[in-house]
């Protein structure tokens, strides 16, 4: 099964129909791409995908617990903190277990207390629940 499957999608904004009975299906470890001219419809697609943005008619199919994250073009000019920071507000939830493990990882460097060694098997056990460890996870 596909992670995302599009069917018979209609999006219009004016007379000209942006998408006309598109077809699109994003299939497990597939990488994709992409590419148009300005205005053709890219960051409109990827909001559709995030159920940012409906369609006319037609139908999106998710696989079960599929998580889809999208950044922004353009980082907001007041973001604080690093790269890492701003691209884990992407996926909440995974990214404050994914966050925390990062900060206590580093304090273990310096302090390997049993409170933070402790507290980092905590948050180990809790990336491994979510299947955060696993590289082909749909995660």
């Amino acid at each position: 099964m596909s992670l995302i499957s599009m069917h018979g999608a209609w999006l219009s904004f004016s007379d000209a129909p942006l998408l006309d009975n598109a077809e699109l299906h994003i299939e497990d470890n597939e990488r994709v791409c992409l590419v148009g001219r300005n205005g053709a419809g890219k960051s409109t697609l990827m909001k559709i995908l995030n159920r940012e943005q409906g369609l006319d008619d037609g139908r999106i199919i998710y696989e079960q617990d599929l998580i889809v994250a999208r950044l922004q073009q353009d980082p907001p000019r007041n973001v604080a903190g690093t790269v890492y920071d701003f691209v884990a507000e992407g996926i909440a939830e995974q990214a404050a277990y994914l966050k925390a493990y990062h900060d206590v990882s580093h304090q273990v460097m310096t302090d390997p207390s049993d409170k933070n060694l402790n507290e980092l098997a905590r948050l180990q056990e809790q990336l491994d629940n979510l299947g955060l460890w696993q590289l082909d996870s749909p995660h």
